[in-house]
């Protein structure tokens, strides 16, 4: 009987979903996992590439109702799972059984344990930071020097033992079910971004513990450094999402007067940057970012969470399991 659900949220994933469940296969086929994709309409060749996955019964795909945002995604990939833990695992990453288990054996071996998370190998074969969970002044100051003095980065290395953490990559950790369930879910106004540091504020509050361990590996195909991230977040066409999360993150668990001085000097920087200086990335990002002026906020969202659904044996037919 599997102690693990895999879920892997996709949108316009044709390149990369195929590789990763074939990561997965092993592990499927020892019964040490079942796998539920949610595809949030995607217009690319994904539902294609699914396909053959969902007959021979590797995967069941659940479709969502339009793209519906990452973490209501996974909200929904979640209700289709009864076992211990949930694996959220993006369609980029890829894992293998052995780095599964010891998820589950960090989870087995610290009782208030709530999520655990593997060392996540970049192509450029460094291991992503852990420990930068956002905080108020690191908000307030992120386009600045100070941003890391604020964000307290950890290093994490291969082989480490379990370390306790304040965060992890959203792109794969694993968590305990009944405790996510106890919490709603990731809150869905997060369409995409800080969905994940939510999360783990929500389960600090409650004492539960955060583990990151270097006896698991993840790699991520989509993993660079946080400057390449943030650059890409807002000069790109999903900055919007972006602005949202951010402004929307630092009301709820810092109040609006942060979110205001987060919000304005994240602003008044990248207006400088924008028009002081010839750099066309600069100018990009400050460009981007004014279409959307000051204080914006996500739309309102229901919070409760989804309904359970009954699970099946991935090996029923796609209009059952779906």
């Amino acid at each position: 009987m599997p102690r693990t659900t895999v879920v892997t949220v996709t949108y316009n994933s044709a390149e990369t979903i195929g590789p990763m469940l074939e990561s997965l296969r092993p592990a499927h086929a020892a019964g040490l996992v079942e796998i539920v994709i949610v595809d949030n309409a995607s217009k690319d060749a994904t539902l294609a590439a699914l396909a053959p996955y969902e007959r021979e019964g590797l995967v069941r795909l659940v479709h969502a109702e339009g793209n519906t945002g990452f973490g209501r995604g996974c909200n929904l990939g979640a209700s289709h799972a009864t076992t211990d833990f949930v694996l959220f695992l993006n369609p980029d990453a890829r894992m293998d059984a052995v780095s599964i288990g010891a998820l589950e054996a960090a989870l087995d071996a610290d009782p208030a344990a709530a999520v655990a998370a593997p060392a996540i190998e970049r192509p450029d074969h460094t291991i992503q930071p852990i420990g930068m969970l956002p905080t108020g002044l690191s908000l307030i100051f992120e386009r600045t020097r100070l941003h890391r003095v604020f964000l307290r980065p950890q290093r994490l290395e291969r082989d480490q033992p379990s370390v306790r953490t304040r965060w992890v990559s959203g792109a794969v950790f694993m968590v305990c079910r009944e405790t996510f369930n106890s919490l709603g879910g990731f809150d869905p106004r997060f369409f995409l971004y800080y969905e994940e540091s939510d999360l783990f504020r929500r389960l600090l509050r409650r004492g539960h513990h955060i583990l990151a361990t270097g006896q698991a590996i993840c790699h991520h195909i989509g993993g660079h450094s946080a400057d390449s991230v943030q650059a890409g977040r807002i000069a790109g066409s999903i900055a919007e999402h972006f602005i949202r999360s951010r402004n929307y993150y630092a009301r709820k668990h810092f109040g609006p007067v942060v979110m205001w001085l987060a919000d304005a000097a994240f602003y008044t920087t990248l207006m400088l940057r924008g028009t002081l200086t010839c750099n066309p990335h600069d100018r990009a990002t400050w460009k981007a970012r004014k279409a959307f002026g000051l204080f914006v906020m996500p739309e309102h969202a229901s919070s409760a969470p989804l309904p359970a659904v009954a699970a099946q044996p991935a090996t029923q037919p796609a209009q059952q399991a779906a």
